[in-house]
């Protein structure tokens, strides 16, 4: 089931483990939905996928049967990517600088990192997007995990231009 795979996924990559996760498995499972349906109109892919984000469906289900890799890794990463963005947002009204004398508190790297987080994980998605619509459709593989390695830098644009 997808509310099973999916969020396992989702909390490794945002590193949500642990005995006291920071974010629920129904808010997790809902952003799952809102990135399936935003990519659903970015990406082409073999299943016609049905979302209702209000319901909490999504048919057919990507992680039975014949699994939907493609899907399931671009969702992960979209939904990294809209919940660091909206964790960024959160922190920027926290980055405050207090000086009082010789003493100084800043928790503006706290803003950078996180803005640094957000960017990355939605490059990661946009190169990951990009590779599946030039035909890899196992994208996600070099960054769910070290299956395949030795064809990390394969795609389509390096093969037909003599870098494969």
């Amino acid at each position: 089931m997808w509310q099973v795979e999916g969020i396992i996924m989702l909390r490794h990559i945002i590193d949500d483990l642990g005995d006291s996760p920071t974010y629920s498995d129904s808010r997790l499972e809902e952003l799952f939905l809102v990135a399936a349906q935003l990519i659903k109109f970015d990406v082409n892919f073999t299943n016609d996928y049905t979302i209702d984000v209000d319901a909490g469906t999504l048919s057919p289900d990507p992680t039975t049967s014949t699994k939907d890799y493609a899907f399931i890794s671009l969702v992960c990463l979209k939904a990294a990517c809209i919940l660091q963005r909206a964790d960024a947002r959160t922190s920027a009204g926290q980055a405050i600088d207090i000086r009082d004398g010789r003493s100084a508190i800043s928790l503006k790297g706290v803003f950078a990192g996180k803005i640094a987080m957000a960017k990355s994980y939605c490059e990661a998605y946009e190169k990951a997007k990009l590779e599946h619509t030039l035909g890899n459709l196992v994208v996600g593989r070099a960054i769910m995990g070290p299956i395949a390695s030795e064809d990390l830098n394969w795609s389509p644009y390096n093969y037909y231009n003599g870098r494969g």
